[in-house]
């Protein structure tokens, strides 16, 4: 749509807002909606949403209504456990409020003294009753985690495992050492004899009865090779009575059991021959060959072993395996041997329990040498415990522990005190849940203030609160649904007009704009982004006054409500994308801050003009990324980049926020922006205007110092708009009480503020050929040919001085003069007092930079109090300011 009309378009809107409507008219040619509000969470407005839409059939959306504030209120320290228990009962009993009473301070450790490493259990506990004997402290004996090798007695070689079993059974009998046998030296295989195939298990099973008969030798058998059974399918004989005849006479003839199976076409049929295998599955098929019918095989998928070898057990003996194989040869059978995976050893070593217990040892070398056999004791890698520690009780008492050490000491026993984790606390505080918003945190604090007790509160987090707003209905058809949704939902709803297209909402301002304006002035707004320069009074009037900014202008766009929904194709994504283009990071990012703007409720393209602006089109350190701590952030919207130093402030938010990311910085700074400004509970300032002026709270919580902040984004705004065609828009204007009208945008130096200096101030040059400036950095109109000349400063600006040089007044730079006697303020701002104390009366405020002169005595030397110094304003007026904020100029 172009320009043109919509210039007509909200100049039409314009014209209904201005006069009065019929109400009756209204009811009758208007459309309503209702707007239910509040659901606290998006899963319960989302319940509620889909609710409203299955019983209803409406059609309905959820919108971001506001944001607010979790709190949690933490208390100073109560002595005593069952001191703070007593009020947090009181607390729980007078405000219904979850809470909690927590440790507060490092605490007392409790400790325990150990002392170690005893050899076997019953020396330990020996040492332990002896401690708690001569100190009264309880203790307990523990293993400990040193360990020791374990050791073995081994005998052997004993020929036969039955004379070396023998032995173990007398060892054990003996000394009650467990023992075991271990095979040694050379071993036997396993040999089998494996027959050829015999067919049937009847016949595998009469060879096997008479193999173990005559042999003696233990034998088995396995099936080797197996038969698939099937079923039989001819093709299609025609009619019924014809196939059952057919049928018999294959059941007849072949002894099987045929059946018929009707096919999807008429008097067609099919016979099945189920379950054949070997002999009878070719019976079956030689006869349909010979008959000329058709006939296909499907397997059943079961098998029958047709096939048996045999095969003997384990033999070890030669003579054996030449019997097993001469019954097969004497019967022409095949048959041949084959390894098995078995062993047999003739030697075997006798090898006992590991142990650390030499007593048991011995034991048993003994018994060998009483039978002289040879045996040795060897060390394995079995790993035993037999160190134990002492470990006291807890202890609390410096006494009780000096006690428990003493008597380690004096037997010269190594110990330790060391630290349980644990600890005695003697001071609690008492922490709530997260409480909703400033009513529920006040009635938290109010509690513990009226009783004289230090509580403060925190933020704890975010609480969004949701709307629903249903689509278009009749002004009658509104206010049933909304009795409805009161009768069977118990929630809140408003019958709402339903908005024009784009509309202007003017906010009646009730304050007169000149006292705003001294409000604004007071704040030091600043001429340039870098925020060097104070603008001066009539730069703040021109960008704070919306006379200024015509509708249909670019500028016009800082009166947009930033709640304004708009739904984004993927082609305007596209656009976008390419608008963003050369941008840095923000190259790319159409879709994340249209992501965004739906999370939060806000108009995506806002986003990308304030990410635009504030990024310097994506130039800036800060949307590059900065190194925090090993981490590149980034941070797209200015958060906490302060003028000061924005870099590292800005850098420092960002790596405190998780912003490592630009989807990261750019979600969670949308985030922050919705919560504290968008849809501020104590609030709303949901223009970017309100953002810059805060109208209804002027100098508060102002989101730049910049005067043209907004300006500068409203450029980038109309050029995307341009690009992407209209949409419904809400606008809202600010309307003061005597609001001028348009103005001409101050130029040149009318631009810069003057601050004043006292007339006496007076500098000295401290170079050759200094220019004298028509503004600060603007053109020459003169130079000071000589250094050490004298000049009257008049007033200054963000580093330059406006002097007088012998009839020329212009502005240069100070670092190129000195002044004389006087101070520059290094605060933000300063407070002069009528005396040199902190308790003196306020007469004055000094903003950053603003040069003063200090008053000096008969010597020629500062007159000063305590770290005050006594100095002259521009109007005269002497003051007293702390030294600690003030630098020598």
């Amino acid at each position: 749509m172009k320009r043109k009309f919509i210039l007509l378009l909200l100049s039409t809107i314009l014209v209904f807002t201005m006069f009065p409507k019929n109400h009756s008219f209204a009811e009758s040619n208007s459309l309503y909606r209702l707007e239910i509000a509040d659901f606290l969470g998006e899963e319960s407005v989302n319940n509620a949403l889909q609710q409203l839409q299955n019983d209803t059939g409406w059609w309905a959306e959820k919108r971001l209504s506001r944001i607010d504030n979790y709190y949690r209120v933490s208390t100073g320290g109560f002595y005593g456990e069952e001191k703070v228990i007593n009020v947090l009962n009181q607390f729980k009993a007078a405000t219904g409020y979850h809470a909690e009473y927590k440790p507060l301070g490092e605490g007392i450790p409790y400790k325990t003294v150990r002392s170690g490493s005893y050899y076997g259990e019953d020396m330990a506990k020996k040492v332990a009753e002896e401690f708690t004997a001569n100190t009264g402290i309880q203790a307990t004996y523990q293993q400990n985690n040193l360990g020791k090798n374990k050791n073995r007695v081994l005998s052997g070689a004993y020929y036969g495992e039955d004379l070396a079993k023998s032995l173990i059974q007398e060892l054990q009998t003996a000394t009650g050492i467990s023992a075991k046998l271990e095979p040694t030296g050379k071993y036997q295989e396993a040999i089998r004899v494996e027959s050829g195939g015999f067919f049937g298990e009847e016949t595998v099973k009469s060879v096997l009865r008479n193999f173990q008969e005559k042999t003696g030798i233990a034998a088995n058998y396995e099936p080797i090779q197996y038969s698939e059974e099937y079923n039989v399918i001819t093709g299609g004989f025609y009619g019924e009575d014809n196939v059952k005849l057919i049928v018999d006479q294959i059941n007849r003839q072949l002894g099987v059991s045929a059946f018929y199976k009707a096919t999807n076409q008429a008097q067609i049929y099919t016979i099945t021959i189920p379950q054949l295998i070997g002999d009878r599955l070719s019976k079956v098929e030689n006869y349909l060959k010979q008959n000329n019918w058709w006939y296909s095989k499907e397997s059943t998928g079961v098998k029958y072993p047709t096939h048996y070898y045999l095969y003997t057990s384990d033999l070890y003996d030669q003579a054996a395996i030449q019997k097993a194989l001469k019954f097969f040869q004497d019967n022409h059978w095949w048959a041949t041997t084959a390894k098995t995976a078995n062993k047999k050893y003739q030697y075997f070593n006798i090898v006992t329990e590991s142990t650390l217990d030499s007593t048991k040892m011995n034991s048993a070398l003994q018994f060998f040498s009483k039978k002289n056999f040879w045996a040795t004791i060897e060390t394995t890698n079995d790993i035993g415990y037999p160190y134990y520690d002492i470990v006291t009780i807890p202890l609390l008492d410096n006494q009780a522990i000096a006690k428990a050490e003493s008597f380690y000491k004096n037997k010269g026993y190594w110990y330790t005190t060391q630290n349980t984790g644990e600890y005695d606390y003697s001071l609690y505080h008492i922490v709530t849940q997260d409480l909703l918003g400033k009513e529920n945190q006040e009635k938290a604090l109010k509690f513990f203030q009226d009783r004289g007790l230090w509580a403060e509160s925190t933020v704890s987090g975010d609480a969004k609160f949701y709307k629903i707003l249903t689509g278009a209905m009749s002004y009658e058809k509104a206010v049933a649904g909304k009795q409805m949704i009161a009768d069977k939902y118990q929630w809140y709803s408003e019958v709402k007009e339903m908005p024009l297209p784009s509309s202007i909402v003017y906010s009646n301002i009730n304050k007169t704009f000149d006292s705003i304006l001294a409000i604004q002035s007071a704040k030091s707004p600043k001429l340039d982004g870098a925020g060097q320069f104070i603008a001066s009074p009539a730069l703040i009037q021109y960008y704070m006054n919306p006379s200024n900014f015509a509708q249909g202008s670019a500028e016009f766009y800082q009166f947009m409500d930033l709640t304004s929904p708009i739904d984004l194709n993927v082609y305007q994504i596209a656009i976008l994308n390419k608008y963003l283009q050369g941008m840095g990071k923000l190259e790319g990012q159409a879709a994340t801050f249209y992501n965004a703007g739906k999370t939060y409720g806000m108009n995506p393209i806002y986003l990308i003009a304030h990410a635009i602006h504030e990024t310097g089109k994506g130039t800036s350190e800060l949307s590059k990324g900065i190194q925090v701590n090993g981490q590149t952030v980034y941070n797209f919207f200015g958060y906490a980049a302060y003028d000061e130093n924005a870099n590292v402030s800005g850098s420092q938010y960002a790596y405190q926020q998780g912003w490592t990311t630009p989807e990261a910085a750019i979600i969670g700074g949308a985030a922050n922006i919705a919560k504290n400004y968008i849809y501020r509970s104590s609030g709303p300032q949901n223009t970017l205007y309100k953002m810059r002026w805060n109208p209804f709270k002027p100098g508060e919580h102002q989101y730049a110092t910049h005067v043209a902040w907004v300006t500068a984004q409203t450029r980038y705004i109309n050029e995307m708009f341009q690009l992407l065609g209209s949409f419904a828009l809400r606008y809202e204007v600010p309307v003061y009480l005597n609001q001028p009208g348009p103005t001409a945008k101050p130029t040149g130096e009318a631009q810069f503020a003057v601050l004043p200096t006292h007339p006496s101030l007076v500098g000295y040059t401290t170079t050759n050929d200094l220019t004298i400036r028509v503004y600060p950095n603007g053109n020459s109109i003169g130079q000071i040919p000589n250094a050490y000349t004298a000049v009257n400063v008049l007033g200054s600006n963000g580093g330059w001085y406006k002097v007088n040089a012998n009839g020329v007044i212009g502005w240069v730079a100070g670092e190129y003069v000195d002044l004389q006697n006087a101070f520059v303020v290094t605060a933000s701002a300063l407070n002069v007092r009528s005396g040199s104390t902190w308790g003196a009366n306020i007469i004055a405020t000094l903003s950053k930079n603003n040069i003063v002169v200090g008053v000096v005595d008969a010597n020629g030397n500062f007159v000063t109090s305590e770290g005050w110094y006594k100095v002259l304003l521009s109007d005269g007026r002497q003051g007293w300011v702390s030294g600690s904020y003030i630098a020598a100029k």
